[in-house]
């Protein structure tokens, strides 16, 4: 429900897309017990996540979307789940201060030219959410984005989930804000070890696209700076496996061990043969 009569075709379409992607993304996580970056959705899904847009109710802008399926409850209550942590923590004190990524590889860099114990010892992940609570977060914080507008002045966005639970959630401008920042957080995870192809490169975004040999997943490896980047070329133009030191990027406490975006360190020169 949006609190305001008038709503662009625009605005809808983008906030009907952002919500069934929400959707989509539990739905996965769901059927295959997790979700990394970038998965694709199973059309064998589509009907646990299949939803009837009902006609529109008077006052303000109140759009119904229903199912049948039973397993859809399921996928509902776990955004329920998802969104209603996610507001508590935005709307409490979960964000943390963090320096700048750059900053923080060049610690990182610091510390690894004194001696290799964050690489040899690293720490456990377990204390980081699923990736699946980033992503249908996030996803849901671009609806958010029409809250965030200057033009929105008193608008207010609610959305109630009912699976075998009711939730309801309300959202004006400075709630849509606070959310918006506990979502987009990032920070580095554990500098690691990796050998990947390096498959794609872009000088002017300062970002490549890796292959891990050994997750056999790619994975978007970030750069702080262009001579790091200069340091990578080789191994692109030669096509030759790079081994490298990457620290894992974490959004809202979550990681994807798997196919998440890596910031990259340093090269680790071995000798690794061609692919």
């Amino acid at each position: 429900m949006v609190t305001n009569n008038q709503i662009s075709m625009r605005t809808l379409g983008k906030t009907l897309q952002n919500l069934q992607t929400v959707f989509d993304r539990a739905a996965i996580e769901y059927h295959e017990k997790k979700l990394e970056k970038n998965k694709k959705m199973n059309p064998k899904y589509y009907s646990d996540v299949e939803f009837i847009v009902q006609q529109p109710r008077p006052g303000s802008f109140i759009l119904d979307l229903t199912s049948i399926s039973t397993t859809t409850k399921k996928i509902i209550d776990r955004v329920a789940n998802v969104l209603k942590a996610s507001f508590d923590d935005a709307m409490g004190d979960g964000i943390k201060e963090a320096n700048a990524i750059t900053n923080q590889i060049h610690e990182i860099k610091a510390k690894l030219a004194i001696g290799n114990d964050l690489i040899d010892k690293p720490t456990e992940d377990n204390d980081y959410k699923d990736y699946a609570e980033y992503a249908i977060a996030s996803n849901f914080n671009h609806i958010l984005s029409i809250i965030r507008a200057d033009s929105s002045g008193k608008t207010t966005f609610e959305i109630t989930l009912e699976g075998t639970q009711k939730t309801t959630l309300t959202f004006d401008r400075e709630k849509a804000e606070k959310f918006g920042l506990a979502i987009t957080e990032r920070r580095l995870g554990q500098p690691k070890l990796y050998i990947a192809k390096v498959e794609e490169m872009n000088n002017v975004m300062l970002k490549a696209k890796v292959f891990n040999v050994q997750t056999q997943k790619k994975s978007s490896l970030k750069f702080v700076g262009g001579a790091d980047l200069i340091s990578v070329i080789p191994y692109f133009e030669k096509k030759k496996l790079m081994r490298f030191v990457a620290c894992p990027l974490i959004q809202y406490d979550a990681i994807d061990n798997n196919a998440g975006d890596l910031v990259f360190v340093k090269v680790i020169e071995d000798g690794l043969t061609d692919r």
